[in-house]
């Protein structure tokens, strides 16, 4: 990779998921003028993890520069979402952390702190005031909880699109259904990559960049190879389903309505979120893939 960033350089991003495409836009905004953008998959439901995140953005974090981040990232997105009950970005349904235990209480109190330290809006709250802010809730047992009214549940695959849209807006050009299949490296710096047509397999070439990102996501190790380097990250299965119908949800406008806050109960390896008329459950206990 060539050194020195200038707004005339030639960047290539590999990879067009949230990473991706924030990263493009991110580089537009700053005056870069060549900015290429190549994904194996069809834009902007690419098939890797932006395609399927569960899509919930908490800007509590014991580090500053990632609550910083998390919070930078949804104040973007507030300006990009166009509103509505049909096509959402992002809505800032809050987030609720339950504790059972002395020991969850306490480190929920920890987090409490990080968050008052980074200005960052939260409360403790009692299992009532879990009851008030989510009827169905069973608070039995519970001690407490953390409530974070400002954090938010993001439509992934909308977020990437709108990001990619305004890149392409200040000159950004991106392509789908185009594999990376090596990189071309000269005098031991990266200078392109070399590409074909995802779905042929035909139709090499190469394509010439001053500065090459990686933004693969899980085929990021793939990318590592070819520079003879380890990039220690495993792909991983993370579970998530769905309930019945509920009541309490009756009067969602669609499949994708979600108007109550997410629930994490850590202890538990579980959280909870609206999903239209269902309930939307995932799982902490991944397996690799």
């Amino acid at each position: 990779m060539a050194h020195g960033y200038t707004s005339s350089s030639k960047i290539l991003i590999i990879g067009s998921g949230v990473v991706g495409a924030a990263i493009a836009d991110e580089l537009t905004q700053r005056g870069a003028r060549d900015v290429t953008v190549v994904d194996q998959g069809p834009l902007y439901e690419t098939g890797g993890s932006s395609s399927h995140a569960p899509g919930f953005v908490f800007q509590i974090n014991p580090s500053k520069a990632m609550s910083e981040l998390a919070q930078r990232t949804l104040k973007k997105l507030d300006e990009l979402d166009p509103g509505g009950e049909d096509n959402w970005l992002l809505k800032r349904v809050g987030g609720i952390e339950l504790a059972y235990t002395d020991d969850q209480m306490r480190e929920l109190k920890r987090r409490h702190g990080f968050a008052q330290a980074w200005g960052v809006a939260s409360e403790l709250i009692s299992a009532d005031g879990v009851r008030q802010l989510w009827p169905g809730v069973d608070v039995t047992d519970l001690i407490c909880a953390l409530h974070t009214p400002t954090d938010a549940v993001v439509h992934s695959v909308r977020a990437v699109t709108a990001q990619a849209e305004r890149a392409i807006e200040h000159g950004a050009v991106f392509h789908g259904h185009t594999q990376v299949v090596d990189l071309v490296v000269e005098d031991g710096a990266v200078t392109g990559v070399q590409v074909v047509d995802a779905l042929t397999g035909d139709h090499q070439r190469t394509i010439a960049a001053d500065i090459v990102v990686a933004a693969g996501g899980i085929w990021g190790p793939t990318i590592g190879k070819w520079l003879g380097k380890n990039m220690p990250m495993q792909p991983i299965e993370h579970g998530f389903g769905f309930s019945h119908p509920l009541e309490e949800f009756r009067d969602a406008a669609n499949d994708e309505s979600c108007n109550f806050p997410m629930i994490r109960h850590q202890g538990a390896g579980v959280y909870f979120r609206q999903q239209g008329k269902s309930l939307a459950i995932g799982a902490y206990e991944h397996k690799p893939l």
